[in-house]
């Protein structure tokens, strides 16, 4: 009888330790989840940061960048229209009186 009882006893033992093994990797586990959840959740935060301010600056760009630059083609293009203009009438001034 003594000798079932030690047996029992070991084999209870035996599982209350497993047990605890088995709890302790369970919490190890999910500590490591929860910090590779944390830092993928921290590098989402910072993309999406990243792109939230490049789409600021794309607004901006467009809102007030953009207007200027097409403004300043405009000046641009009426400048060669006129810098040609005047080219033809010398040419034609010329042309007059040659004729």
């Amino acid at each position: 009888m003594d000798f079932l009882k030690k047996m029992e006893e070991k084999i209870f033992e035996k599982f209350d330790f497993e047990l605890a093994c088995k709890r302790e990797i369970e919490v190890k586990i999910s500590n490591h989840l929860e910090e590779k959840f944390n830092i993928i959740k921290t590098d989402l935060q910072k993309e999406s940061k990243t792109r939230y301010d490049s789409i600021e600056n794309l607004e901006y760009y467009f809102e007030k960048e953009l207007p200027k630059i097409q403004e300043a083609f405009k000046v641009e293009q009426n400048e060669r229209e006129e810098s040609d203009t005047n080219i033809l009438v010398k040419l034609n001034d010329e042309n007059q009186k040659k004729f």
